[in-house]
């Protein structure tokens, strides 16, 4: 009998009842397309949290496959449905109660990034930008507000990069991310090589997260997987790689 694999839309593959064992199980998770931390169009490498979600897998005893959805609509359908797992996910309050948090995979700061100068505070950005960039479902919108700056200060947009060109044309005249995105971004487009990166004003832990209906053994196993990735330098030598 052909085992048949069914697919949840970010999550784990399971096989049909009454299937023989032996075909392994597939991870699915769903990630930001946010290089460093996370990039599609490549079979090879799929960005930090991506590499990191392979590896966990596998050391779990899976396979592994990385998706990208629009990343607020990941983060509402893994929050409401059950045994979804989703990386590359700021650890923020806003988010706490949402999902089942599995392991950090890394430390990210963010910063401001501008024309000419730098913004060394929330106040200054309220002060001095009129419209403030941030990705559609990101982190950084709640940062922002939760720090003071208006809502009719920023624009959500999509994860595609689009932030650095329309601040060139002159569209906006701020773009509050990672600091480790910007960077990319800058190093792989000339153009923006003189744009201006801010001090971190916010870290937080990119973390592996399911949702709040998680099977306990997926969660323990992933655990493992990744606790042991950082305690054998795994975790350290992706990050790494990207730097």
């Amino acid at each position: 009998m052909k085992i048949r694999i069914l697919p949840l839309i970010c999550g784990m593959v399971v096989a049909s009842p009454g299937a023989a064992n032996a075909e392994v199980p597939e991870l699915v998770f769903a990630l930001p397309d946010a290089a460093p931390q996370a990039f599609s169009g490549n079979e090879l490498r799929h960005g930090i949290a991506g590499d990191a979600c392979i590896e966990a897998a596998k050391r779990a005893g899976f396979l592994g496959r990385v998706e990208f959805p629009p990343w607020k609509r990941a983060q509402d359908d893994v929050s409401s449905g059950k045994d979804l797992l989703i990386a590359g996910l700021a650890r923020i309050r806003e988010r706490e109660t949402r999902f089942t948090w599995i392991y950090p995979i890394m430390s990210m700061g963010r910063a401001f990034v501008t024309l000419d100068r730098g913004i060394e505070s929330y106040a200054q950005a309220a002060a001095e930008l009129r419209y403030i960039l941030v990705g559609l479902g990101a982190a950084e919108y709640d940062v922002l507000r939760a720090n003071g700056i208006p809502e009719s200060q920023i624009r959500q947009v999509r994860f595609d990069a689009q932030e650095a060109g329309m601040m060139l044309a002159g569209r906006a005249d701020g773009w509050f991310n990672t600091i480790p995105q910007a960077r990319w971004f800058i190093k792989n487009h000339p153009e923006t090589k003189d744009l201006v990166i801010g001090p971190a004003l916010n870290v937080t832990e990119q973390y592996m997260a399911c949702s709040r209906l998680c099977s306990p053994a997926l969660v323990a196993a992933l655990t493992d997987a990744l606790a042991s990735m950082k305690a054998d330098g795994t975790l350290d030598r992706i990050v790494s790689a990207y730097e």
